[in-house]
């Protein structure tokens, strides 16, 4: 009822369950707080809004050919991968056959402050800044790394383009980045008196070895670019993390 009379310029979908737990339990709470509350947001924004953008995920992609492109055929590899890849084949419905204008943004794995505790850089830089060993696999596997401001501005640049051809598109950096050298540079960074502990844990179950996306997409129809390279980024973010520590935040 409080959007009843309201239209707007664009509405963000940002909001989901983004456990990915090899855990088939989670699926009907994945089904209903990602694909079931998706469909509700299509479906009282349709008439309301000039665009609609959903944020799906690298995710989507799973194991598939690197570098991936967006429009090779998706691979479920978790529970919260098929349930996003379930919202973005929503979306197609909802543009095709509704005639919604609604796009797909896949931002590739982001980074910077205020970022979970659980997740992977943010455990990396608290474990390095407390002088602990961080408990991780051999990580030779690759990552394609991004810093939050960049993917806020790829996202705004679809926000206020005046025409897009294409309704999925890829926010990523284009490079892959092993996760040893990633965590190796944090630890220099953060001067820390610990060293990881590479190999103590094994990879999981069906684990991507290579995981980068191709921007053409993006640059050619937005022409958007990431700008904060991988170290500038991981200064600013142990910054964050640094103070907010001392802090004992």
């Amino acid at each position: 009822n409080a959007f009843k009379n309201s239209f707007f310029d664009c509405v963000f979908h940002l909001a989901a369950m983004t456990d990915v737990t090899r855990d088939a339990s989670l699926l009907n709470t994945l089904i209903n707080e990602n694909i079931v509350a998706t469909n509700n947001l299509l479906s009282l924004f349709q008439a309301r809004a000039n665009r609609i953008i959903v944020i799906g995920t690298c995710e989507e992609y799973g194991n598939g050919p690197e570098p991936f492109i967006e429009t090779q055929r998706e691979v479920a590899v978790s529970p919260y991968s098929w349930s996003k890849i379930c919202t973005t084949h929503l979306a197609e419905l909802y543009r095709r056959i509704f005639d919604v204008p609604v796009f797909v943004v896949r931002p590739f794995l982001t980074y910077g402050p205020l970022q979970t505790n659980n997740m992977f850089i943010p455990s990396a830089i608290r474990a390095a800044l407390c002088g602990e060993a961080l408990i991780m696999t051999k990580g030779e596997q690759t990552r394609d790394f991004n810093f939050v401001s960049d993917i806020v501005e790829g996202m705004i640049c679809l926000a206020t383009v005046s025409h897009c051809d294409e309704y999925i598109l890829n926010l990523g950096s284009g490079e892959e980045t092993t996760i040893s050298s990633v965590v190796k540079l944090i630890y220099e960074l953060c001067e820390s008196s610990a060293q990881p502990n590479m190999g103590a844990i094994p990879y999981r179950h069906g684990e991507t070895m290579h995981f980068f996306c191709d921007n053409n997409r993006v640059k050619e129809l937005l022409g958007w670019l990431p700008r904060v390279t991988l170290r500038e980024g991981l200064i600013r973010t142990i910054d964050w993390y640094r103070y907010h520590l001392e802090q004992k935040e």
